[in-house]
């Protein structure tokens, strides 16, 4: 596998060190990138180059809340990794929401549409607000029942302003837009891991009333009350103050032990209702959690941690990091701490990119089934044999 990174800043209107994509050729069969959304809908010229310096690759994008390039975090700025594989092929497939509920079909659809003979690993792009991320990864494992097989991913994100997302697959796909790449070939392999670094505080409750990623009650009591009343002062910061302060759900499907987590996106006084970055199914168990930076990066150190079992003795090629923007807003001049607790056990040798999301798509280990994560730092390593 042979890698080539490269990254244009807005604020110079420049490649770095002024050496622009294209030394792979023909010779890339896929190139990720990760940018902002003015810059996906604005900037179109840059990603038409792309098209013009790697005429037979794959390109797969989408908006972020931040772009991830080795150990540094940069905002307005376009991400490039271009990628030539030995022998794994690749297949892409998407497809489009219109209606968020019906997210879950269009997941078992995709996953129909893959073919299976030969398929080690599957990436996903999503947008982050139109499709709802937790029932398209239950259409994906209905339908891919192998947990050999690893799903990774991540929602599509648009800064802290949460208006539109956008995805990007050979061309600029409408809002709504999913892509997901599948990797084939026996000389491929991947490993994963998702881990929160929030804990549980409080009394668990349990949903007894929600519609899909709206949660409007907590023991028979209007969830928004029950939320502020854990606040407290911190209320009157709302909707902004939910992304540090997720909830913790298990139950009706979902292991304690994954230690799952939905981020709080808005809140609705007249109904009393949260609104979560990810379905909250009725009966399933409920807790408030916190964290802090401390915390954060000690649970980006587990998941690469998490991989060093299965890799062993390999360095493995290409990392992608999905992390969520919640992490990014409570770190703050922090936030490279994390990506660098990451390199220090995945190793130097290893091609670092990733975005900042509305949500992470990964088991929370090798072997675990995929779940929609929230609050994670999900890490993914690729490599060929």
């Amino acid at each position: 596998m042979e890698i080539e990174q490269f990254r244009w800043r807005q604020s110079n209107s420049a490649w770095d060190k002024g050496i622009e994509p294209g030394a792979l050729g023909d010779k890339a069969a896929l190139v990720i990138f990760f940018t902002s959304r003015q810059i996906l809908e604005n900037r179109t010229h840059l990603i038409d180059n792309l098209k013009k310096c790697y005429p037979k690759a794959e390109i797969v994008g989408c908006s972020t809340a931040g772009e991830i390039l080795g150990t540094e975090v940069t905002d307005d700025t376009l991400i490039v990794t271009a990628i030539q594989f030995k022998s794994t092929k690749v297949k892409l497939l998407t497809s489009r929401v219109q209606n968020a509920e019906h997210s879950e079909m269009l997941g078992k659809e995709l996953m129909q549409k893959l073919p299976q003979e030969e398929l080690k690993h599957v990436f996903v792009l999503s947008d982050g607000l139109k499709v709802d991320g937790a029932k398209l990864v239950k259409g994906f494992k209905q339908t891919l029942k192998n947990n050999s097989i690893g799903i990774t991913g991540g929602l599509a994100a648009d800064g802290e302003k949460f208006e539109k997302t956008r995805v990007y697959c050979n061309q600029l796909l409408e809002e709504g837009g999913i892509v997901v790449v599948g990797f084939y070939g026996e000389s491929f392999n991947s490993s994963y891991s998702a881990i929160t670094g929030w804990r549980s505080y409080g009394p668990i409750r349990t949903v007894t009333k929600s519609d899909g990623t709206r949660l409007f009650e907590l023991d028979n009591k209007p969830a928004l009350e029950l939320y502020k009343n854990f606040l407290g002062d911190f209320a009157k910061d709302l909707p902004a103050i939910g992304l540090v302060y997720p909830l913790r759900i298990w139950g009706e499907g979902i292991k304690k032990e994954a230690n799952l987590a939905r981020t709080i996106l808005g809140v609705d006084e007249k109904t009393q209702s949260i609104l979560c970055a990810g379905g909250i199914p009725k009966g399933c168990n409920v807790q408030f959690m916190m964290t802090n930076t401390n915390e954060l990066v000690n649970a980006a150190s587990e998941s690469a941690n998490n991989l060093r079992v299965p890799l062993k003795n390999i360095h493995p090629e290409l990392c992608l990091l999905m992390t969520c923007v919640s992490r990014k807003a409570i770190m703050k001049q922090r936030v490279e701490e994390e990506l660098e607790a990451v390199s220090e056990i995945i190793g130097e040798k290893t091609a670092y990119t990733g975005f900042y999301t509305y949500g992470e798509i990964s088991p929370y280990k090798d072997g675990e089934e995929c779940e929609l994560q929230n609050e994670t730092m999900a890490v993914t390593t690729i490599w060929e044999e």
